[in-house]
């Protein structure tokens, strides 16, 4: 049965129990390695959404996303928390823009706007984190991932949704991931 999901006021079309993976128990390597696996299924046009408290492995998803989008290992990536977005170009020269966008001090949803956030996307793959801060300004669609401190130090808990899109990349996602 189709319908609509909302995870965090954040609202995307699909199958009730479908469009969703979960990744127990993560260490820092395995969420480098899903990074850089959603990072090869991206495409221009993608919105990507990272969602999670404090210390939860945000940052350094979001590191490795980049670096392998602009086919840059080495990359110096600095957060986005007070510049509120960073833009990378590919290295080669070759793929889509990459624009990093930090959402957590935002104290209004429609200075999103002002950030360029439509236009990002259009040009380029876009990585949001805090996007639960976002509001109603992020457009339909896209991947949310959602991580959370497990139950032992230094390892988390993923939560993957498509909030649309991304079905049939979600698919290759998991099953590059087992």
């Amino acid at each position: 049965m189709k319908g609509r999901q909302s995870i965090d006021g954040l609202v995307g079309e699909g199958q009730a129990g479908e469009g969703r993976m979960r990744l127990e128990r993560c260490s820092q390597r395995q969420i480098e390695r899903l990074a850089v696996t959603i990072a090869s299924l991206s495409k221009k046009g993608d919105l990507v959404l990272l969602s999670g408290p404090l210390g939860a492995g945000k940052t350094t998803l979001a590191r490795a996303f980049i670096r392998q989008l602009i086919s840059d290992l080495s990359a110096e990536i600095p957060s986005p928390s007070y510049t509120l977005a960073q833009s990378y170009a590919p290295a080669d020269g070759v793929g889509p823009m990459v624009w990093h966008f930090d959402f957590y001090r935002i104290e209004d949803p429609s200075e999103i706007t002002e950030l360029g956030l439509e236009e990002a996307q259009a040009e380029g793959v876009v990585l949001a984190e805090w996007p639960e801060h976002a509001g109603s300004a992020l457009a339909a669609g896209g991947l949310l991932i959602s991580l959370a401190l497990a139950n032992r130090p230094r390892e988390r808990q993923v939560t993957i949704e498509n909030l649309g899109g991304w079905s049939d990349r979600l698919k290759l996602l998991e099953q590059a991931m087992r």
